[in-house]
């Protein structure tokens, strides 16, 4: 790692420097919902890590800013060494693979992928959350409005203060798996296509994806039913996305048997307590 002008660069070692650390979980960032803030394992986590560590700077999250391309370079930059790493380590041939019949196969599967059932119905979700948001919006803002509200009246009714939390935090669930569930169910289906045969168990990496997008669904569930009950005037808007999720939910467990199963490193698996050593 080199630093230069306070600009921390990225290198090979650096990285593998996180990626080897025991105190982190391997791969637990594979399998988990992105929402880092929510999230209890973000200390044994490299790729939260990492990204704290590379990105901390407002200027690398944006892109019209230099180093926020500078940072995408030596990302990319590290990933292809770590790749050419692993053919030299494995002794991979190369040469025997077309890269353009291999390409031909990879936009297939990806299109494949895209219009297969779950993946559609997932979409049609994103739109009929979008909808449902745009149709809603005045009784939303006005939601958000009494939080804004109360907090600045630093009102002492706490029933009031934790149900209008309770709101938001709805809102926020909804908001942040609405994509989530697509992109998940579309990798998942992407990826058992491309898994030969004999390597499929409940413990394929396919698995794995539709688990999240189920957990998606789960917790999205759970909060349009909270709204449902709240927003008593839009129920029959939130009803018609409760079956529309519901359905989904079914067509992921029937594609998917074993993604209840699947053990997620960190999250689903006993862990022996070793964050003692490192504090």
């Amino acid at each position: 790692m080199i630093s230069t002008d306070n600009t921390t660069i990225m290198n090979k070692d650096f990285v593998k420097s996180f990626l080897d650390d025991p105190l982190y979980i391997q791969g637990i960032y594979n399998y988990c919902d992105r929402w880092c803030k929510k999230c209890t394992f973000t200390s044994r986590c490299a790729h939260y890590k990492l990204n704290a560590e590379q990105f901390s700077d407002p200027n690398s999250k944006n892109i019209n800013n230099k180093l926020f391309w500078q940072k995408i370079n030596e990302l990319f930059k590290v990933t292809l060494e770590l790749i050419n790493e692993v053919i030299e380590k494995e002794n991979i041939d190369m040469s025997k693979y077309d890269t353009k019949d291999v390409s031909i196969e990879i936009d297939k599967r990806k299109a494949e992928a895209t219009n297969s059932e779950c993946s559609v119905s997932a979409n049609d979700y994103i739109d009929m959350v979008n909808a449902w948001f745009a149709d809603s919006e005045d009784i939303v803002r006005q939601s958000e409005e009494m939080l804004i509200l109360d907090t600045e009246l630093e009102i002492t009714n706490g029933r009031i203060l934790a149900n209008i939390k309770e709101l938001k935090e709805r809102l926020e669930v909804i908001q942040w798996y609405q994509y989530q569930i697509y992109l998940k169910i579309n990798r998942a289906v992407e990826e058992r296509l491309s898994s030969p045969e004999e390597l499929k168990d409940s413990q394929s990496s396919y698995n794995g994806s539709a688990k999240v997008a189920l957990l998606g669904i789960d917790n999205s569930l759970r909060a349009w039913e909270y709204l449902m009950f709240h927003f008593t005037e839009k129920e029959d808007g939130i009803l018609n996305i409760l079956v529309h999720l519901g359905r989904l939910r079914k067509k992921i467990e029937i594609l998917f048997p074993d993604a209840r199963g699947f053990i997620r490193p960190g999250f689903d698996e006993k862990l022996t307590n070793v964050m003692h050593e490192y504090e």
